[in-house]
């Protein structure tokens, strides 16, 4: 079974579509659609889904993470500041979970924040 055997159950980014590692980057401002939200400290992935049950995943599923911190945190956050967006995927310009069922959504600020991109920042650009 693969990702396209079930489209409306998973999402994947289509090919040739930006990814979310493209579309979002360290110092950005992100929000939810539930409320949450900061300034981007890390984007990682694409990551292969974790499935330790081995439950009926389709094969090839890969996915993207988002770590931020609040604003007025950012820059001397500490680990227990920083939030995290799990089971991310892009499709036609949106960042949305992975399972087709969960409307939530990412919002990306198109211009980076005034903040300063701490050391972690700087070191994830290169």
């Amino acid at each position: 079974m693969t990702a396209t055997d079930k489209p409306d159950r998973y999402r994947q980014t289509p090919d040739g579509q930006p990814t979310v590692a493209d579309m979002v980057k360290p110092g950005m401002t992100v929000r939810t659609s539930y409320g949450t939200g900061g300034i981007v400290t890390n984007v990682s992935g694409p990551h292969p889904i974790w499935n330790p049950l081995k439950l009926d995943y389709p094969e090839g599923l890969e996915t993207y993470s988002i770590v931020y911190a609040t604003p007025e945190k950012y820059g001397r956050h500490t680990g227990k500041d920083l939030g995290c967006l799990n089971e991310l995927v892009a499709v036609d310009g949106r960042i949305l979970k992975l399972f087709g069922a969960n409307e939530d959504e990412v919002l990306v600020e198109p211009v980076p924040t005034q903040f300063p991109v701490n050391r972690a920042g700087q070191l994830a650009l290169f």
